[in-house]
């Protein structure tokens, strides 16, 4: 995908790095998989200092997410155990 990527933006004159060097894409492999990775983008403001909670960033995905029932609105004050240790940063 990034490969593709890289090659219409240079196909379309433009130059650089595209991609900053230790971020990769990923593929979900199964429901836990896009689980965890939910989680850890929905702490990561919490995780920085943008926010108390998740429910607090106002331009997450949040609170769509808590409609769905898939969080109940006070998750996210504290990291869960199954996200720390993701090496995505």
């Amino acid at each position: 995908m990034k490969r593709d990527a890289t090659w219409r933006l240079k196909e379309a004159g433009l130059a650089g790095a595209f991609w900053q060097e230790r971020f990769y894409d990923h593929v979900m492999r199964n429901d836990n998989d896009f689980g965890r990775h939910l989680d850890y983008v929905h702490f990561n403001p919490v995780k920085h200092g943008y926010a108390l909670c998740a429910a607090d960033y106002r331009w997450s995905t949040f609170p769509e997410w808590v409609k769905r029932d898939v969080y109940p609105n006070t998750w996210g004050a504290v990291e869960p155990d199954w996200i720390k240790d993701m090496d995505l940063e």
